[in-house]
């Protein structure tokens, strides 16, 4: 039997008020703090969580800066087309390109924190704006065509890529 949560590490034991159960969604043990009962543990909360958030219409631009001319110029576009508030951006790992999401900003109460919610649209509009804008990675494209024929998830971009992380994400205007 585990000896600990999952999630948080405590410890079930003679001394500790601590309870381990099994979760709903994982079959893994966790603790009666990060229990969710019906939404599992917080862990296989946060991973379902995380697994569809990047479902909606993503960019992956590279080798240019938020500086750039046509850069601001697009995301300007963007926000004409879907608003101030949606329109978010964030350096890519490697630094020399941009992520950029059209998503709402929204409070998820059960982790206490703020998360940004992707605008939920269908591959062929998503696709429709992906090819508008010139600049968008053409093999991410190329690649989201065939993940959608055989049913995977497309538009999706990445936190980590050989080590790097991404800077954080940033509303454009």
């Amino acid at each position: 039997m585990a000896d600990i949560c999952r999630d948080c590490g405590r410890k079930e034991g003679p001394y500790s008020d601590t309870k381990l159960v099994l979760c709903n969604f994982c079959s893994e043990f966790t603790c009666q703090h990060c229990n969710l009962n019906d939404d599992g543990c917080q862990w296989c909360y946060k991973k379902r969580k995380r697994d569809m958030e990047y479902s909606g219409l993503t960019f992956d631009w590279d080798d240019i800066s938020i500086e750039d001319e046509e850069i601001i110029n697009w995301l300007t576009y963007l926000c004409d087309e879907f608003g101030n508030d949606l329109v978010w951006y964030r350096e890519s790992s490697s630094r020399t390109g941009l992520h950029v999401i059209i998503a709402d900003l929204q409070f998820d109460e059960k982790l206490g924190t703020s998360k940004l919610c992707p605008i939920p649209m269908d591959f062929d509009k998503q696709l429709h704006y992906r090819t508008l804008i010139p600049i968008e990675c053409r093999g991410r494209l190329i690649s989201d065509l065939h993940r959608h024929k055989k049913g995977f998830r497309t538009s999706r971009i990445f936190s980590t890529k050989n080590n790097n992380t991404v800077s954080e994400w940033k509303r454009f205007k």
